[in-house]
C-alpha cells in the first residue's frame, strides 16, 4: 500500500513538472548554478520558486502590454541589478512596468504639446510671410518664384517657408546690383 502511495506521488510529482511550461536553457543554468549551495529538496524547492517566479515574469511582460523589444531591455536590467534571483525580478518587475509606462505617458503629452506650439506658430508664421510678401518692393513674378521654391523645400512647414522668402526677398536687390554691375559676366 505504502508502494503504491509513494508510486503514486513520484507520478504525480513527475507529471506537474512535466506540464510546466519550458523555460530558456540559459535561464535553466543560472538557476542550477544559484542552487548549488543548497541540499535536497530546499534545492528542488527553490529551483522550483525561481522557475515559478521567471514563468510569471513572462506572463505579466505578455499581459502588459509593452512592446517585445523593451520588455526584453527591462528583464535585462532586472537580471544584471538581481542575478539568479526570479524572484526578486518579479517583485519588482511591476514598479518597471509602471515607471516605463508612465515615460511613455508623459513623451505622449511632451509630443501632443509641442506639436500645438508647433502649429500654432505656424499659422502665425504664414500670416506674417503674406503681410511681408505683400509689402515688399520685389516684383510679384519673382516672389511667385521664391514661394514655389519655399513650398518644395518646406512642405506645410510655414516657418521655413517664411524665412526662406524674407531671405529671398531680402538679398533680391542684392543681386539686382550685382546684375548692373556685373554684365559682362551673365553672357
Amino acid at each position: 500500500m505504502k508502494k503504491l502511495i509513494l508510486l503514486g506521488m513520484a507520478i504525480l510529482s513527475i507529471g506537474a513538472f512535466a506540464a510546466r511550461e519550458a523555460i530558456p536553457e540559459d535561464v535553466e543554468k543560472i538557476i542550477t548554478k544559484s542552487a548549488q549551495t543548497l541540499d535536497g529538496s530546499e534545492k528542488i524547492r527553490y529551483k522550483n520558486w525561481q522557475i515559478d517566479s521567471y514563468l510569471r515574469m513572462e506572463k505579466l511582460g505578455k499581459e502588459s502590454g509593452i512592446p517585445a523589444n523593451e520588455f526584453e531591455r527591462i528583464k535585462h536590467k532586472l537580471r544584471v541589478m538581481y542575478g539568479a534571483n526570479f524572484a526578486k525580478q518579479y517583485q519588482v518587475l511591476p514598479d518597471e512596468i509602471r515607471d516605463y509606462n508612465e515615460l511613455v505617458e508623459r513623451v505622449k503629452k511632451e509630443t501632443a504639446k509641442n506639436l500645438e506650439v508647433s502649429e500654432e506658430k505656424n499659422s502665425m508664421a504664414k500670416a506674417e510671410m503674406e503681410k511681408n510678401i505683400s509689402v515688399s518692393k520685389v516684383p510679384a513674378e519673382v516672389i511667385e518664384i521664391y514661394k514655389e521654391t519655399a513650398e518644395k523645400l518646406y512642405p506645410e512647414n510655414y516657418i521655413g517657408q517664411k524665412a526662406y522668402i524674407d531671405a529671398s526677398m531680402e538679398e533680391y536687390f542684392k543681386i539686382i546690383e550685382f546684375i548692373k554691375n556685373n554684365k559682362n559676366l551673365i553672357k
